[in-house]
């Protein structure tokens, strides 16, 4: 609960001070009598709280129509998005030379674990974004169908090995098969991140035609070529047409933290184009308060009208 006026509970102090002072000067004056005997002795006890009563009453009285007058409210938030995010297709290369090193603050780790590492990081920041998987090597498949449910494509990322679709490399079967995923979506931006570290050996389609077939159906690919300079197997100019072609962007990575900017880069190019809005609903509870109070100042007027009236 929150209140709209908070600076009229200051007055809380004061009113605090008041009853205290109140409390001490209010007491029952006992009758004076040269002797006692022949009286029954009561206890006061209950005389000294029932003359004190109405100035209970009032203060919690005066404290709820305070309380009233803050305009107490209870705040109901709902969060809405409009417009919508992207379609992202994750293409890796799963062929056997994925095993070989690529270096990564001093140490050595195979060329997939740095993949696999650094495309689960970046699917964790697209949070508005549909994501799938498709793994390639002599063959090209559907991993993992686009989807909103990170945490499983994440898990499907994570049991990715190698050789596990052939030993060759078919860069031009893995944009078809990326492009298939896509190509009867309506969404407006259809993205695939297609990263190997080799060249086009096998497969039934070539990379042009691939490409040509990706631009035509308004699929846009970033290619990423991993390893470091002294790889020979990887084909650069290919992957440069390819990005070129879809009007995408080609990136090398000779390192992890290469890499990492690699991705990096290309989550800040490619913004989902998702508002969220915070509306918040306020629902006013001043009654809840003044209610209360108004029947307690009614109760202690009848009190001090009543026969129960004390004066001090």
């Amino acid at each position: 609960m929150t209140f709209a006026y908070p600076y009229l509970l200051l007055f809380l102090v004061p009113i605090a001070i008041w009853f205290v002072w109140s409390w001490r000067r209010t007491t029952v004056k006992p009758l004076k009598y040269p002797s006692l005997r022949g009286f029954e002795v009561r206890s006061m006890t209950w005389t000294r709280y029932l003359h004190r009563l109405p100035l209970m009453l009032r203060v919690l009285a005066i404290i709820l129509v305070l309380l009233a007058a803050a305009r107490p409210q209870e705040v109901e938030h709902e969060v809405r998005k409009s417009g919508e995010g992207l379609d992202i297709l994750l293409t890796i290369d799963t062929s056997g030379s994925m095993k070989q090193s690529i270096s990564y603050q001093g140490q050595w780790v195979s060329r997939l674990a740095a993949a696999k590492a650094v495309v689960g990081n970046f699917i964790e920041k697209r949070i508005d974004d549909r994501m799938g998987l498709v793994v390639f090597g002599e063959n090209a498949f559907t991993q993992a169908p686009l989807t909103l449910d990170h945490d499983v494509l994440k898990s499907f990322v994570d049991n990715i090995y190698l050789r596990m679709a052939g030993d060759g490399t078919a860069i031009g079967s893995a944009i078809i098969t990326s492009v298939k995923r896509m190509k009867d979506l309506e969404s407006k931006s259809k993205i695939v991140i297609l990263l190997t570290d080799g060249q086009d050996t096998v497969g039934k389609v070539g990379p042009q035609a691939a490409a040509s077939a990706a631009r035509d159906l308004g699929v846009k690919i970033y290619t990423v070529g991993i390893g470091d300079r002294r790889s020979r197997d990887l084909d650069e100019p290919t992957l440069k047409m390819i990005a070129q072609t879809t009007g995408g962007q080609y990136f090398r990575a000779a390192n992890v933290e290469n890499l990492i900017e690699v991705y990096e880069t290309i989550n800040q190019l490619e913004k989902s184009r998702v508002e969220v809005k915070d509306f918040s609903r306020y629902h006013e509870k001043h009654e809840s308060f003044l209610i209360p109070g108004l029947l307690l100042l009614a109760l202690e007027l009848l009190f001090q009208l009543s026969r129960w009236r004390v004066v001090a």
